[in-house]
C-alpha cells in the first residue's frame, strides 16, 4: 500500500502557521486559549481547549522531548512543529473545512529533524488529565519513529493514514509528524506557490 510522502500542517486562515501554545508563558497563553475556545463556542470549529488540555500537552511534550533526545540527540526546538502524515480527514472535519495548510515533502528533512507518533501524542505521550477519558497505549503507541519505521508499522497494521474509515477501524485519529527544527519555517517562506 503506498503511503504519503509528505506532511501537512493545518492552521486557521486568519492565523499564521506554526504557532504553538506551549511556546507562550501562562499569562500570555490564557487570552489566546479564551479566543480559541470562543471559536468553538460559536460553532466555527470542533476544537476546544479545556482546563486539562495544557497540563496534558506539556506532559506529552516533555515525554516526546526525552524520547527524541534518546533516539536522535538534543533537539533544536523545545517543542515540535505539528504536522500529520499526508492529509488528515479527521483534522479537516475538526476545523470544519475552514483551514489552510502547509504541505512539505518528507525528503526535505534530515532523519533527525522529523519523527512520527502513531496516533495523537496528546493521548499517547501523557497520562490523561481529563477525568472522563482514560487511555492504554497499544504496542505501537507512545513511541517516536523515523519515516521508514512508521511506514513499516502502518503497512503491518494495514492503516491508510489519509482514509478516515481505515483510521476509525484501527482507532486512530491521525499519524502525527513532529518537526524538531525551524526548517519548515524556511521551507514555507521559500516555497513556490502552487
Amino acid at each position: 500500500m503506498p503511503l504519503p510522502d509528505s506532511i501537512t500542517h493545518y492552521h486557521y486562515p486568519d492565523k499564521a502557521p506554526f504557532l504553538n501554545l506551549s511556546e507562550l508563558d501562562a499569562e500570555t497563553r490564557s487570552p489566546v486559549i479564551a479566543a480559541l475556545n470562543a471559536r468553538a463556542a460559536e460553532g466555527h470549529t470542533l476544537r476546544a481547549f479545556p482546563e486539562w488540555y495544557m497540563p496534558q500537552r506539556l506532559e506529552a511534550e516533555a515525554t516526546m522531548r526525552a524520547l527524541y533526545t534518546a533516539k536522535f540527540g538534543k533537539p533544536e526546538r523545545q517543542v515540535p512543529h505539528y504536522f500529520t502524515l499526508g492529509n488528515s480527514p479527521v483534522l479537516e472535519r475538526i476545523y470544519k473545512n475552514n483551514f489552510r495548510k502547509v504541505v512539505l515533502p518528507v525528503n526535505a528533512f534530515e532523519p533527525h529533524e522529523l519523527c512520527f507518533c502513531i496516533n495523537d501524542s496528546l493521548w499517547t505521550m501523557a497520562k490523561s488529565h481529563n477525568p472522563e477519558a482514560k487511555w492504554d497505549n497499544r504496542w505501537f503507541e507512545g513511541k517516536l519513529y523515523t519515516y521508514a519505521e512508521t511506514c513499516a508499522i502502518l503497512d503491518e497494521l494495514g492503516v491508510a493514514p489519509e482514509n478516515e474509515d481505515s483510521l476509525k477501524q484501527h482507532k486512530l485519529g491521525f499519524v502525527e509528524a513532529l518537526v524538531w527544527s525551524d526548517k519548515p519555517l524556511y521551507l514555507y517562506k521559500h516555497a513556490t506557490p502552487v
